[in-house]
């Protein structure tokens, strides 16, 4: 009875905070136009800009209910040099209504992906606040040649989104940024920093429970320590022969929604999670796992290749200076932790570069997200 009511316990910050996800829909572009240049002052603002309406051009991008953000462009050098070195990109001179209306699609379908797929889901991007926010976007094309968007996403009447790019890396949810590949529909990358709605029913209306370490990479308080013999034998029968079952092991079961699910922590570091039919869905090492044993944990090459190709083409090389510290079994997807520290390297001029981050890559080796978590 004291072990169901514990459960119970541990259980109710997640179900206090659960809520129906409604699906994004996408903002509505239907036309474009130049915004009138203002030379009048904006000092109080210039902590929080990057240029002046001198060196940027911006184009009104309307919808149906009034102006959805605002198009960025430059011919001036150093003003273009700075876009193109934060995007990593070449910037789109091109780029028009097609190019916005196209980014919002791809931005509404990402973020629904994403939803379906994870436990966690920042406020800011469900459907109560996400409207709320004006843009600003900049188009252009990656090395390879695709179409690409940055946008920026504020709230706050006083900024003058107009005149200036707002850059804020702080400041609650009321500023956020994602970059989207338009080519292939991927999201790049996305940052927000604010509330989050801890556990949704997602869009399928079916609740993800195992996701981001909710259950298995955090030891959850809610798992309940037990003996090697009260692991079923088909869960025995999987253990890892490598990993030596010494007097430092430690079991530990829970039951959530009719299912069993089990933990195995060794003395070497590791973590692994099953389900009551013995089939692996975490495995843990802050230290790191190898390629083989995401291989191992996934039964794919394809995982460990997807973390490679993304966060190349986001410039890190992350054989080098990465490491993979847990993967976990999400309904179709694979939710991966990586560390990445180029300051490792002695001939690193600091830790500017280094960070935790988050992936999700699908069975076929898609990316479904890529989330930062925090610079290190």
């Amino acid at each position: 009875m004291k072990k169901l009511l514990l459960i119970a316990f541990c259980l109710l910050p997640l179900i206090a905070g659960g809520q129906d996800l409604i699906g994004l829909r996408p903002m509505r572009v239907v036309s474009i136009a130049p915004v009138p240049k203002d030379t009048a002052s904006c000092s109080e603002l210039d902590f929080l800009s990057a240029g002046s309406d001198t060196l940027i051009d911006f184009y009104a991008c309307s919808g149906e209910e009034g102006v959805v953000g605002y198009l960025m462009k430059t011919a001036d050098f150093f003003q273009r040099s700075f876009f193109q070195a934060k995007v990593k990109g070449t910037l789109l001179d091109g780029a028009w209504l097609n190019e916005v209306q196209r980014a919002e699609e791809v931005l509404a379908e990402v973020l629904n992906r994403r939803a379906d797929s994870a436990q966690m889901i920042p406020e800011c991007l469900t459907a109560s606040h996400y409207n709320l926010f004006t843009r600003q976007y900049i188009i252009y094309l990656n090395k390879v040649g695709d179409t690409c968007a940055y946008i920026n996403c504020l709230k706050g009447k006083y900024h003058h989104p107009e005149r200036r790019f707002i850059m804020v890396n702080d400041g609650g949810d009321n500023y956020w940024q994602a970059k989207l590949n338009l080519t292939r529909r991927q999201l790049m990358d996305i940052r927000s920093n604010g509330p989050v709605v801890t556990y949704v029913e997602s869009l399928s209306r079916k609740p993800q429970v195992l996701d981001k370490g909710i259950f298995f990479t955090q030891q959850n308080d809610a798992y309940f320590d037990c003996y090697y013999e009260d692991l079923p034998r088909i869960v025995r029968n999987h253990l890892p022969k490598e990993y030596p079952i010494d007097m430092l092991t430690k079991y530990k079961s829970f039951k959530y929604d009719g299912h069993d699910y089990y933990i195995v922590s060794y003395s070497n570091g590791y973590e692994v999670g099953f389900n009551s039919s013995g089939q692996w869905m975490s495995l843990l090492r802050w230290q790191g796992i190898t390629q083989e044993e995401v291989q191992r944990m996934t039964g794919r090459t394809k995982v460990y290749d997807a973390v490679v190709r993304e966060m190349a083409a986001r410039g890190y090389r992350f054989p080098q200076y990465g490491n993979i510290r847990w993967v976990e079994r999400v309904k179709n997807n694979y939710v991966l932790n990586i560390r990445y520290t180029p300051s490792n390297d002695p001939a690193s001029p600091g830790n500017a570069n280094d960070m935790d981050a988050t992936l999700i890559i699908d069975k076929k080796g898609c990316l479904v997200d890529f989330i930062i978590n925090r610079y290190v």
